[in-house]
């Protein structure tokens, strides 16, 4: 069985759209947990209404604690051993699940499936290996997205593991603890997940609480890059740099200086890296002048 966890939170317009396309999918052992995360408008309702309909619907009404808790509680009550995620203002292919599924059920060794994204055309392929997975979801132009709603996972994964709560980039930040558990991803061609942006969406907003979660959710990532991911490591660690230094002097957080010493990279892992070598220079120079921009 597929579980699938819809957080909800104040979609009535796009809600309907999304719910059908999963109940109407060719793979039919399916569970589909409904998390209401305190909507004011009339998702509710709409949610409710289905329930009453399919008895594979489980609805939860929750106070608004946002996405992440939302999630949450979906991965502490499913019960399918397989696990996706929705999001409540997108939708899906109607053969999404059938052809993915009986690859995962074909192939043991496979420990979670990526879908095309919006009719996306790519070559089906299989990464093995936590350096490759890395390098593939950092390095080489995200071939691995951050996204958990483009993916199915064997539920064992979440035994342990939990969104972080009150931040955003929370898929970023749990994604770095997936890929350091897992051994093989495949690359599928069937179905597609359909991503609607719109103006409301918060990651769409510039701001400084943004920048601050995705620093930290950058440090999360770097302690879990295998030590032989050189090309990932400085990558991820630039992006952090560069981050950091566009944060206001008022506005920065102290434990961030500990931090970029904490996992400041060798000579070594900076020049066995393929990143550009304008990086590389750099960073060397930083780390030999003890430069104030780099240790902050």
């Amino acid at each position: 069985m597929l579980t699938i966890i819809v957080p909800i939170y104040n979609t009535e317009n796009y809600l309907s759209e999304c719910i059908d396309s999963i109940l109407n999918q060719s793979y039919k052992d399916i569970e589909l947990i409904l998390i209401n995360d305190g909507s004011t408008d009339n998702s509710s309702s709409i949610c409710d209404e289905y329930s009453s309909k399919d008895k594979r619907i489980k609805v939860i009404h929750i106070e608004n604690r946002g996405v992440s808790y939302a999630r949450n509680i979906g991965l502490s009550i499913a019960k399918g051993e397989y696990i996706t995620f929705v999001d409540s203002d997108d939708f899906v292919s109607n053969d999404i699940y059938l052809e993915n599924i009986k690859i995962l059920e074909q192939n043991l060794s496979i420990d979670l499936i990526q879908i095309p994204i919006n009719d996306e055309k790519i070559t089906p392929c299989t990464i093995s290996t936590q350096k490759d997975l890395f390098d593939a979801w950092i390095f080489f132009n995200k071939k691995i997205t951050n996204y958990f709603w483009d993916k199915i996972f064997r539920r064992k994964y979440f035994e342990e593991l939990r969104f972080p709560l009150n931040m955003r980039y929370e898929d970023r930040y749990l994604f770095s603890d997936i890929l350091k558990s897992i051994n093989k991803i495949y690359c599928s061609v069937h179905g597609c997940y359909y991503y609607r942006q719109h103006a409301l969406q918060i990651t769409k907003q510039n701001n400084l609480q943004l920048k601050k979660d995705m620093i930290n959710a950058n440090f999360h990532t770097l302690k879990n890059i295998p030590s032989n991911c050189y090309n990932s490591y400085i990558r991820c660690f630039w992006d952090t740099l560069i981050l950091i230094q566009s944060i206001p002097n008022e506005s920065f957080e102290k434990n961030w200086t500990r931090k970029m010493k904490e996992f400041t990279p060798t000579f070594k892992m900076i020049w066995l890296s393929q990143n550009p070598n304008g990086i590389k220079i750099r960073l060397s120079l930083k780390k030999i002048l003890n430069h104030k921009t780099y240790l902050l």
